[in-house]
């Protein structure tokens, strides 16, 4: 489970997906607070990593993925410099 962190606006992401579907993802900035026991369709579940904010970009694969980091990676820090602080 997760905890959101900022009400700050961080930029959706639109792409047109393998089967032709658009697509549109949006982002929020959270932090890991335990596991959840609460149920999910399957078709809503994908596999996610928690990583440190410097691998980032090392472990993104689609350059899609790769510019929306580095277009939202200082606000993504400023924020979680602030929490820190």
């Amino acid at each position: 489970m997760c905890c959101i962190v900022s009400d700050r606006n961080l930029p959706k992401l639109e792409y047109i997906d393998s089967i032709g579907d658009e697509t549109e993802v949006h982002y929020y900035l959270a932090i890991d607070v335990g596991a959840s026991s609460r149920y999910f369709d399957l078709e809503l579940v994908h596999d996610f990593v928690w990583v440190s904010l410097e691998d980032v970009d090392s472990t993104l694969t689609h350059s899609n993925l790769k510019k929306f980091w580095n277009d939202i990676k200082f606000d993504v820090m400023e924020v979680f410099c602030e929490k820190n602080t």
